[in-house]
Parts: C-alpha cells; sequence; structure tokens
C-alpha cells in the first residue's frame, strides 16, 4: 500500500489534507520529514555519523546523507517518525528523551534520477542524537542504507561547498546541527574597515585620472548593487555581506591596470579580474588588510575571477555560483551608468572624431540577434563596445537586476549615442527592438 503525507503550510502545518508519496513527489506537493543527526566529540572536533543511501533509492543514490531521515506519514508526529527512521534504518531504539529537536528547514528542488523527474517540497525536522553509537554493530536497513561512516563536520562542511558528489545532506539541516553544537560561524566582514583600506589603496593612484576616478565611483555602485541583490532573493545576513564584499573588491586591479598600460581594454593589457584576483591572493596578499575571516577566500576568489568571463566555469555551481550571477548582475548594471556618465572617448582612449564614424559589423549584430552578449572578441570600433554593453541586459540573471537597470535610465540614454555612421544608427535601432521586444 502507497504512503501516505499530510499536506503541509509552508510551516510544516498540517492542512487537513493528504496525498500520496508517487503525487507529492510528482508534482512537488508540500509534507513533512523528520531528520535524525548522530553526532559525537572527538578530541576538540565533532563527528557526525552519514549513511550511504542505496543504490536503488529514487534520489541521490550512492551518496551520504543524514544519519537517518524519512517521511512522516498521515497522523504521525515527528518525534515519534524521527525514532521509527533510526530503528529502521540503523536498529538505534531511542527514547523520548534521547532525540533533541534542533529546528526545521524547507527543503524544495526538482531533479531527475534514474530519467525520471523527482519534485521535491518538503519541510524537515530536525533532531540530534548524541548517544554513543558503534556504527560496527549497527542494524542497517538493507533496501535503504548501503553503510554508515563517521566524517569529521569540517569534512562535511567542505564536501557540501564544493558539491564534490561525496555527500547530498541539505546544507540547511547541516547549518542547524552546527548551530546546535555552537558551532555556526558568522562571516565577519567590517564595511568600515573595508571602505579605508580601499580607500588607502586607491590614494596609491592618481585620484585626478579621469580613469581612477571612474573606477572608485564604479567600485562602490557595485558593491551598492550587490547588497540589493543578494537581499532581493532573500540571502541571509552574511551571505548579503559577502555579496558587498564581492563588489568592494571585484575591480581591485583596474588601478594598476590603468597604471601600468594606461587602459581598461584586457585585450590591450591583462585580464583585470585574474590579475585582481592574484593581488587578493596571490603573494601580495591583500585580502589580508580587509578581512580577518579566511573561511570564504576560496569562494570570494573564484567570484572575483569568474566576473569578467563571456562565460562562467562549469565547473563552478552552487552558491558559488549565486554569487558569481550577483556579482555579474551588479557588474553590468553599473556599466550602463558609466557609458552615459563617463565621456565615452575616455572609456575607449579615442577622439571624438573616431568615436562618433565608428561603425558596427555584422558579427556583432548577429550575436545582438541571438540575445546574448557580444564576445570582445568580436568587437573592435568604439561603436561595437557600446552596442556589447548594451546587450549585456539580455544576460542579467535576477529580477531586481532587471529593475535597476530599467530605473536608472541609462539605456533610452545610449541609445541616443550621436553617431554619424549609418551602420551604427541602424545597429542602435535593431538592437533597440531586439531588447525590447524579449
Amino acid at each position: 500500500m502507497e504512503e501516505i503525507f499530510d499536506i503541509t503550510d509552508d510551516n510544516g502545518v498540517p492542512t487537513g489534507e493528504t496525498v500520496t508519496r508517487s503525487k507529492a513527489h510528482a508534482e512537488g506537493i508540500p509534507h513533512r520529514t523528520a531528520h535524525v543527526w548522530i553526532v559525537r566529540k572527538e578530541g576538540d572536533s565533532y563527528q557526525v555519523l552519514l549513511q550511504k543511501r542505496s543504490a536503488e533509492k529514487e534520489s541521490f543514490p550512492g551518496m551520504y546523507d543524514t544519519s537517518s531521515a524519512g517521511h512522516i506519514q498521515a497522523g504521525d508526529e515527528p518525534l515519534e517518525s524521527a525514532q521509527r527512521e533510526l530503528y529502521e534504518e540503523l536498529g538505534i531504539k531511542a527514547g523520548d528523551g534521547d532525540l533533541t529537536f534542533a529546528g526545521t528547514f524547507h527543503i524544495k528542488y526538482a531533479m531527475s534520477f534514474h530519467g525520471k523527474l523527482f519534485n521535491d517540497n518538503e519541510v524537515a525536522f530536525v533532531y540530534v542524537y548524541e548517544k554513543p553509537v558503534d556504527a560496527e554493530s549497527l542494524t542497517l536497513q538493507e533496501e535503504e542504507v548501503d553503510g554508515v561512516k563517521w566524517f569529521d563536520l569540517d569534512e562535511v562542511i567542505r564536501g557540501c561547498e564544493h558539491r564534490d558528489g561525496t555527500f547530498c545532506v541539505p546544507t540547511e539541516g547541516l547549518e542547524i546541527v552546527l548551530k546546535y553544537l555552537g558551532l555556526d560561524k558568522k562571516y565577519d566582514v567590517d564595511r568600515q574597515r573595508v571602505k579605508e583600506q580601499f580607500a588607502a589603496y586607491t590614494r596609491n593612484y592618481d585620484p585626478s585620472d579621469p580613469k581612477i576616478a571612474l573606477k572608485i565611483a564604479h567600485t562602490y555602485r557595485v558593491a551598492d548593487h550587490c547588497e540589493q541583490i543578494a537581499r532581493s532573493i532573500g540571502l541571509s545576513d552574511d551571505d548579503v555581506e559577502f555579496a558587498w564584499l564581492s563588489g568592494m573588491l571585484h575591480d581591485i586591479g583596474r588601478f594598476e591596470q590603468v597604471k601600468r598600460y594606461s587602459t581598461f581594454i584586457d585585450s590591450e593589457s591583462v585580464d583585470h579580474a585574474e590579475f585582481g584576483a592574484d593581488l587578493l591572493f596571490g603573494k601580495d596578499n591583500l585580502i589580508l588588510s580587509y578581512v580577518d575571516d579566511r573561511s570564504r577566500d576560496k569562494e570570494l576568489e573564484t567570484v572575483i575571477r569568474q566576473h569578467n568571463k563571456y562565460r562562467i566555469d562549469e565547473a563552478v555551481s552552487g552558491q558559488t555560483l549565486v554569487f558569481c550571477n550577483i556579482l555579474r548582475d551588479a557588474d553590468k548594471v553599473d556599466i550602463l551608468r558609466v557609458n552615459v556618465e563617463t565621456p565615452m572617448e575616455e572609456i575607449y582612449n579615442v577622439t571624438e572624431e573616431v568615436l562618433f564614424t565608428s561603425g558596427v559589423s555584422e558579427k556583432v549584430m548577429q550575436q545582438v540577434r541571438e540575445h546574448h552578449a557580444v564576445n570582445r572578441d568580436v568587437m573592435v570600433s568604439p561603436a561595437e563596445h557600446l552596442i556589447g554593453h548594451i546587450a549585456l541586459v539580455f544576460e542579467l540573471v535576477y529580477p531586481k537586476s532587471r529593475e535597476l537597470a530599467r530605473s536608472q535610465g541609462y539605456l533610452d540614454k545610449m541609445f541616443e549615442f550621436p553617431t554619424r555612421n549609418e551602420s551604427t544608427k541602424r545597429a542602435l535601432e535593431e538592437t533597440r527592438k531586439e531588447l525590447f521586444n524579449t
């Protein structure tokens, strides 16, 4: 007989209606689960006992998951379900006082497993079990569990961050356990310190140089956009701070680039994102001046290196990918402002005559028609770079980013570029139609 679940609201409270397991997972109907984390203290660190999911499981087969977990049947309570799953899967008989409730979190995703869509939508009730457990003597439920293993918590955290394919424990559940154990760490960003250090660093360059002044203003605006976008998608306060910091540091390589090469054009000098990341995390180690917390350096380095790439590296995933998209969106939005408020002959290092007479090639327009960013390799003239900057709007990921781009009014002003070249006039008109008809 098929399992029956209580349908719940977003807080895990039953609505009075029920649903079959298959329908819940096919249609993403909210229901409840109970999760048990078995933990122990080993010296100065903590370990968790994780189960290796059976290769026949309908989701995440063969990966290490929470110690025990299962669905809460219709009419059952979370605690009794947690006790039942712990006994059925691992053979541990826990009394009412052996499991400590630690919190709840929401799991919602849609993925394909074994060629079938799995649409999960559940509220998980988390319990912690701290009594001694001998992993070798457990009685495992063969159809559900292939094995169990103790892991250092730090190893689980790293594995989840890098999505290395070993663990499928829900990160929200892991965070609840860390908080229960008093191990939840806040990412400490002192904004005043960051601003002061940034100001001190940029004083080493000529602030009267329009290019330097441009990038200082750009940095603060991108950081502000990062914060707004991060908040709009419901990130935690720590993650909002991380997003803001990425905006403050993303163009740190621009200043030395201008000093050495007198240009912002990477193809004529150096990849400014790679250059900046090297300054921050290489032998100069400039990051030490901005934050003391080293826990997210690797993630921050990836976000900065990827912010100017035509496409994000396919190896980047999960939370890091989210921050890459936030920074890339914020950067694109402010590039529109830069093209309006800064004389374009200064941006592109050309005379006014060259600027207003330059044309746009068919190669550039073909990419505009495909509704994506224009590859920098095909942009040669200043007018082509202008079209390329407008086309960045096609690639904005978040609704807040598009809202910021529209509300500034800079797009309309860019379309008013006073070109004297007929091909550029046609390109601007066609780009406007392609952009606003999407």
